[in-house]
């Protein structure tokens, strides 16, 4: 279990039975825990990608742990935006935020170059399976640096709107939390990494 996965279920806590003010207490406590959290993962997650690059990858297991810590680095600014605009109200709504794409724009630009390569490193054709799947790893790999660029900007815009409005407007809400996940590019650009050395290195 990474540290940021401890404070999401530290989140589920804060739910509506508790008093305003305590529900508020709550969710201004998670601001810092939860930017710790993400900050713990990432050098959990930084000792990850050395060990494994030093494995050449060979130890698949250090590298699904690594690329789960390195996930949470996706949470470094929008937990904290999330439960700073939980602080002010609670009762801001979101379409469901734990469960929706890492990322406002990025999932819908990243997902159909990720696809195409898999369908690539699954071919019985030698070529594909070997080149082609990396070349669109590669293009996957500039498609996530820009459309991660976006939604950081998209997040940055639509956070101090969402706040300044008191979490009133979900879509408003919406943009600034995926928006805000735009530092996922670490994962995406770890996870392309590898995967373009060794298609194969994260298949059973």
């Amino acid at each position: 279990m990474t540290f940021s996965l401890v404070a999401a279920n530290a989140h589920a806590y804060t739910h509506d039975s508790l008093s305003g003010i305590t529900q508020r207490a709550a969710f201004l406590s998670l601001v810092p825990l939860s930017t710790i959290a993400s900050i713990t993962d990432l050098v959990s997650g930084i000792f990850g990608v050395i060990a494994s690059l030093s494995t050449l990858g060979r130890n698949k297991h250090l590298l699904r742990e690594t690329n789960t810590h390195i996930k949470s680095f996706g949470n470094i600014i929008s937990a904290p935006y999330l439960n700073l605009l939980k602080t002010i109200n609670p009762n801001a709504p979101f379409t469901n935020p734990k469960h929706q794409p890492t990322g406002y724009l990025a999932p819908c630009f990243i997902s159909p170059p990720s696809k195409k390569a898999t369908e690539f490193r699954s071919s019985d054709n030698f070529f594909h399976r070997h080149i082609s799947s990396r070349l669109s790893y590669a293009l996957t790999s500039i498609v996530a640096i820009i459309s991660r660029a976006l939604d950081g900007v998209i997040g940055t815009i639509a956070a101090p709107i969402s706040i300044l409005t008191l979490g009133k407007f979900q879509c408003i809400n919406n943009a600034a939390f995926h928006g805000l996940k735009a530092p996922a590019l670490l994962t995406d650009l770890f996870y392309l990494s590898a995967i373009f050395i060794n298609p194969f290195i994260f298949t059973p």
